[in-house]
């Protein structure tokens, strides 16, 4: 869940992330609700996924931004009651305040499942890092632009090419939301299929890199293995919010 190697683990990873994500917003809706308030607007909660680590198999079948989302808790899934009125006679009075209240509140529930993970996380984010300079990896990245302009028609010249022309096609579909999940679909597939080369080399070395990681880091992994699941568990319980995957 927190050092992920391989496209199927980064959905663990991706579900803590959301996780913490709706204790937040549930925090901070309930917050506003007992002020009398609007919840804040806002998207909600929603899985992300790990550019640097892609789960092909996922993107293949939901495309980009079509992935399932998680289940919300009630609070966030009804309607806010309407801003009691305030001292200016406006209906908003110092609805900046409790904004700023509740949003703190909201980011200081997940403070302490956050300060569990991420100092292991934030390391092993950097020791992935250092998988891009290995000579097996960039040769494989090579034959990227070349597979999507053969087998897709696609012409880019490297990754942050093709996501630039991603980004370029679902923007001149924005207005359509058919013809949005078409093209999303279309572009995930032909990045799914080209990447599976690329994913053949660079998970070994992941799954190399971690065994190594685990063998150095063993103390603090343990201390993480014996909080990490009471912590969510407890906040599950506090707040009503349950952990969730993305699944195929």
């Amino acid at each position: 869940m927190v050092l992920p190697a391989t496209g199927a683990d980064s959905r663990l990873t991706v579900g803590l992330g959301t996780f913490g994500q709706t204790v937040g917003a549930a925090v901070t809706a309930r917050c506003t609700s007992d002020a009398g308030r609007p919840r804040p607007q806002g998207p909600p909660p929603m899985f992300v996924r790990l550019g640097a680590l892609p789960d092909l198999d996922l993107l293949e079948r939901t495309g980009f931004n079509g992935g399932p989302s998680p289940e919300l808790p009630s609070v966030l899934r009804t309607s806010a009651p309407p801003a009691e009125p305030g001292a200016d006679g406006t209906g908003h009075g110092d609805s900046d305040t409790v904004v700023r209240r509740c949003a703190a509140a909201g980011t200081a529930a997940v403070r302490g499942l956050d300060a569990l993970s991420s100092p292991l996380q934030g390391k092993w984010w950097n020791e992935l890092d250092t998988l891009r300079d290995q000579p097996q990896v960039r040769h494989a990245l090579t034959k990227l632009p070349e597979c999507l302009d053969h087998r897709h028609n696609l012409r880019v010249n490297s990754e942050d090419d093709f996501f630039a022309l991603v980004d370029s096609r679902l923007a001149d579909h924005a207005d359509d939301d058919a013809a949005l999940v078409r093209e999303d679909r279309k572009l995930a597939v032909a990045y799914a299929d080209c990447m599976r080369p690329v994913e053949a080399v660079r998970e070994p070395l992941r799954e190399k890199l971690r065994e190594r990681f685990v063998a150095e880091n063993s103390r603090a992994i343990a201390s993480l293995r014996s909080k990490l699941g009471p912590a969510v568990r407890e906040l599950e319980k506090r707040h009503g919010v349950r952990i969730s995957f993305p699944a195929l």
